[in-house]
C-alpha cells in the first residue's frame, strides 16, 4: 500500500498550491515534480492543461460577411442551430450565426461525410471534400473560407436533393467500379459544377436525378485507339451495341406502359426509351425503368471490355412451348420482377432490369444473383417467338461454385444444371 510522505509537501503550502485536475480532483505537486491527491495524499493525474485556442484570422469572420444565397444555403442545411452546434462543439444556447466560419466549414463537412456514408456504397464511391478543405481552416481567409462553403453547400443541395434510395443502383456502382479499372468512382468538382440548373435538376425523377451524378465523370475507353470519351454528354449516352460511338438520349416516360403489363409504374423510376437524336438507327427499345436501361448498357459494356465480368455459359432453345425447360426460361422473362425479388422465394435474386423490343415481341430479362461476397453472378434471360437463351455473366474465376449455387438457386436443379452444361435444345 503506498504509504503518503508528508517530507514531500512544499514547504510553504497554500490555497494556491492546490489545482484540480481532469477528474475534478484537488491536487497538489511535491518536491519531486510528482502530483497527488490533496485529501488522501496519494499519488494522481496532474492538473488539467486548458487549451489554448489558436489564432487565426478566419475565427473573427463574422457570419454576416457571407453572400446572402450562401446565408440562405447554410440555413437550408442548418434550419435550427442544434445539429450544427452539436457538430461544432458550441454553446447550444447561442445561435449559429454567432459561430465563426472555421466552424460552420468543419461542421458542412461533417454533414457532407454522413450523407456520402448514407448512400451504401462503401470504398466502391467516394466524393471527396473540396480541395481547400484538406488543410487546417484555421489558417484559412474569409475569402477562402467562403469559396470552401460555396461548393460544400453545392455538394450538400445535391446530394439531399437527389433522393434517398440508392440501393438501386448498386449493380451499377459495382458494374462503374469495373468499368474504372477496379478503383473507386470518384464523385469531384465536375460533377458537380454540371449541375448548373438547380431547379431543372429537382424537377428530374429521383433516378434520372442520381444517374447524372454517377455517370457525369465517366469515360468508356474506344478498343481502336484507346481514347476515352464521356460515358454520357448533352447529346445522350453512347450505346453499347454499336461498333460505333453513336449517342442515343434516354427519355423518361410520363405513363405505364402496356409492354410490361401489371408492373407497377414508379414514378421516382419511371419507364425510359432510347431517342436516337445523332445516330442513323432507329432504337424501339423500351425499359421497364430507368434503372432497367443503365443497368443493361453497364453490363454489355464491362463484358465487352475485360472487365472481369465474363460470359461463361450460353443456352439456347427454339422448343417453346413443348420443352419445359423452354417453358421455364420463358415464365422467368414474363414473370413479374417483384415476384421474383421476394426474399420468401428462395431464388436469390436482387435485382432484375426489364426491356422489350418490337412492340414487346423480344424481351430481355438481366436478373443480379446473390453471388457471395464479392462476386457478382448475373442471369440473362431473352425470349423471341418461340426461341429462348439464358446466358451467365459472374466475376467469379477458378473452380466458379459460387456461381453454380446461385445458377441453380435462381433456375432450380434440373434447368439449372441444363444450363450450367450448355445442353441446348433444337428443332433444327
Amino acid at each position: 500500500m503506498h504509504r503518503f510522505d508528508a517530507s514531500l509537501l512544499p514547504p510553504r503550502r497554500s490555497i494556491k498550491d492546490i489545482k484540480v485536475n481532469a477528474k475534478g480532483q484537488k491536487v497538489f505537486q511535491d518536491k519531486h515534480g510528482r502530483w497527488h491527491d490533496a485529501t488522501t495524499g496519494r499519488f494522481a493525474r496532474g492538473p488539467a492543461v486548458p487549451n489554448t485556442p489558436k489564432s487565426s484570422a478566419a475565427e473573427g469572420v463574422d457570419f454576416k460577411q457571407l453572400p446572402p444565397e450562401l446565408v440562405q444555403k447554410v440555413g437550408d442545411f442548418v434550419p435550427t442551430s442544434a445539429s450544427l452546434l452539436a457538430l461544432s462543439g458550441a454553446d447550444k444556447s447561442n445561435r449559429f450565426e454567432a459561430l465563426p466560419l472555421a466552424h460552420l466549414v468543419t461542421a458542412l463537412v461533417k454533414m457532407l461525410m454522413v450523407l456520402t456514408a448514407s448512400m451504401g456504397f462503401g470504398a466502391m464511391l467516394q466524393i471527396p471534400l473540396p480541395e481547400l478543405t484538406q488543410g487546417a481552416t484555421a489558417t484559412l481567409t474569409a475569402a477562402a473560407l467562403i469559396m470552401q462553403m460555396k461548393r460544400l453547400t453545392k455538394r450538400l443541395f445535391v446530394l439531399e436533393n437527389a433522393g434517398g434510395n440508392w440501393g438501386k443502383w448498386k449493380p451499377h456502382v459495382w458494374l462503374l467500379y469495373l468499368l474504372n479499372g477496379s478503383a473507386a468512382i470518384i464523385l469531384g468538382d465536375a460533377t458537380f459544377a454540371a449541375i448548373t440548373d438547380e431547379a431543372a435538376y429537382v424537377a428530374m425523377p429521383e433516378a434520372q436525378r442520381q444517374w447524372v451524378l454517377l455517370s457525369t465523370e465517366r469515360t468508356i475507353i474506344r478498343q481502336q485507339t484507346g481514347q476515352p470519351f464521356p460515358l454520357v454528354n448533352q447529346f445522350g449516352m453512347i450505346v453499347s451495341w454499336t461498333n460505333i460511338f453513336y449517342r442515343y438520349l434516354p427519355v423518361v416516360l410520363e405513363s405505364a406502359t402496356a409492354l410490361f403489363g401489371t408492373e407497377a409504374f414508379d414514378t421516382a423510376n419511371p419507364a425510359t426509351l432510347l431517342q436516337p437524336p445523332r445516330s442513323p438507327f432507329s432504337c424501339d427499345d423500351v425499359y421497364r425503368t430507368y434503372t432497367c436501361l443503365m443497368a443493361q448498357q453497364l453490363i454489355m459494356w464491362a463484358v465487352s471490355r475485360h472487365t472481369g465480368l465474363n460470359r461463361i455459359r450460353t443456352w439456347l432453345s427454339t422448343k417453346h412451348p413443348v420443352s419445359s425447360a423452354a417453358r421455364r426460361a420463358h415464365e422467368l422473362v414474363m414473370g413479374r420482377a417483384a415476384n421474383l425479388t421476394d426474399d420468401t422465394n428462395g431464388m436469390g435474386v436482387e435485382h432484375v432490369f426489364d426491356t422489350a423490343q418490337g412492340g414487346g415481341l423480344t424481351r430481355r430479362r438481366y436478373l443480379v444473383l446473390k453471388g457471395g461476397e464479392g462476386i457478382m453472378v448475373i442471369l440473362l434471360v431473352s425470349y423471341t417467338g418461340g426461341y429462348s437463351e439464358v446466358a451467365v455473366f459472374t466475376t467469379e474465376t477458378g473452380s466458379l461454385t459460387h456461381t453454380r449455387t446461385a445458377v441453380l438457386r435462381t433456375l432450380g436443379p434440373q434447368f439449372g444444371d441444363r444450363v450450367w452444361q450448355e445442353d441446348s435444345e433444337s428443332d433444327i
